[in-house]
């Protein structure tokens, strides 16, 4: 027998659970393959269309902004990782507004889970809207006024492959500002496990892997999309109405800091930088990390907070305390229709409301029901 049909034999024998466990290696493996040589550092604003970076939905807001293993019915999870799409999604539509300090976010997500082949697809819309700029010339003299905008489409599909589960997302992303634009395209690819018996999920995400299609100008550097690597876990204790979560970001990039070229700080003679600027080891760790709790209480109730350390030291003012990067947040549902509401502080100067209303398609007729589910969800979720 050729030694190649002894291979293809011998993979035909592992047990499923095993052979998932095999094909969530190779992905990986081949992910982090490539990923030093497009690990470019993309903290600071020195990526393009960082927008596909930002959280969409009351959930993932109050979660901390980032999350890649909350495996729950709503369809936006899939922003933050394509494995999550689930069946207890289906026919679930969201819709999200969130008005940010200079612009208004919508999106809006739906999920359509697939009994034959076990697969569940999902569709987000996100667009951004900055508003009417007053147009002026080099001499501050009036020209046309102009607007500027975001907008991104997601599809993505996920299956569960024994306790695995396995997802991609496809973006198409476009970036305007007066007569100017500039469009990409970039996947995501997640996978996620899910503990046979315990309330455990791990997550793993490696988001916006892409290049750009076309740009402002001839003259605009080379688009650079903010990629990503995430992992997290979630847990929910066994006899307490408690599920929190642990998520890690920026895995691919060493710096998270952002090197203020004016830092208030006074210069180190020593080293002829900044002290804002040099940060300790423990910070840069801690800058990657995001937390986030939720407490169930009940099927139709949830209370949400979260928080990112990140945000905290960016934007927190000089010399004093704040509660930036912290949010606060809830869910209530009544029959078919959901509503959540997240308040997320960035500044002292002001914070930024999430409102997310979900509708159970399947559950008032107008999509047709799932006759089983396989997901094995919390309870009270």
């Amino acid at each position: 027998m050729p030694q190649g049909h002894l291979y293809i034999r011998q993979i035909a024998l592992i047990s499923p659970r095993r052979k998932a466990g095999l094909y969530l290696i190779i992905c990986l493996g081949l992910v982090f393959s490539v990923l030093p040589t497009l690990s470019w550092a993309q903290i600071g604003g020195k990526s393009s269309m960082g927008f596909l970076n930002s959280p969409v939905g009351a959930l993932a807001t109050a979660m901390g902004g980032q999350n890649t293993s909350i495996i729950s019915d709503d369809p936006s999870l899939q922003l933050s990782n394509p494995a999550l799409l689930n069946d207890k999604m289906h026919g679930r539509l969201d819709m999200s507004y969130t008005p940010w300090f200079a612009y208004n976010n919508f999106g809006s997500s739906y999920a359509h889970h697939l009994e034959e082949s076990g697969t569940t697809l999902g569709g987000t819309i996100v667009f951004n809207n900055y508003g009417k700029f007053v147009g002026l010339d080099a001499g501050g003299n009036p020209t046309t006024d102009f607007t500027a905008s975001d907008f991104a489409l997601v599809v993505g599909a996920a299956q569960a492959k024994g306790n695995f589960r396995l997802g991609g997302n496809f973006k198409f992303a476009s970036s305007s500002i007066g007569g100017y634009s500039a469009q990409a395209i970039a996947v995501d690819l997640g996978a996620a496990f899910v503990h046979p018996k315990k309330e455990l999920r791990i997550g793993l995400v490696v988001k916006n892997l892409g290049f750009g299609l076309s740009n402002y100008t001839d003259q605009s550097p080379t688009l650079r999309l903010p990629l990503d690597v995430q992992a997290g876990l979630t847990y929910k204790l066994a006899h307490m109405p408690l599920r929190f979560s642990v998520t890690t970001h920026s895995l691919n990039v060493w710096d998270v800091t952002y090197q203020n070229p004016n830092p208030l700080a006074s210069n180190d003679p020593r080293t002829r930088t900044s002290e804002e600027n040099n940060k300790p080891f423990f910070d840069q760790i801690a800058r990657r990390v995001v937390i986030g709790g939720e407490f169930l209480l009940g099927k139709g109730f949830n209370i949400r907070a979260g928080y990112n350390h990140l945000i905290n030291r960016e934007l927190k003012q000089e010399q004093a305390g704040g509660a930036s990067g912290f949010s606060f947040g809830g869910m209530m549902r009544i029959k078919s229709f959901e509503i959540a509401y997240t308040q997320a502080i960035y500044h002292a100067q002001g914070s930024t409301g999430v409102l997310t209303i979900g509708i159970d398609m399947a559950r008032i007729g107008i999509t047709k029901k799932q006759a089983s589910a396989t997901e094995t969800l919390p309870t009270s979720n």
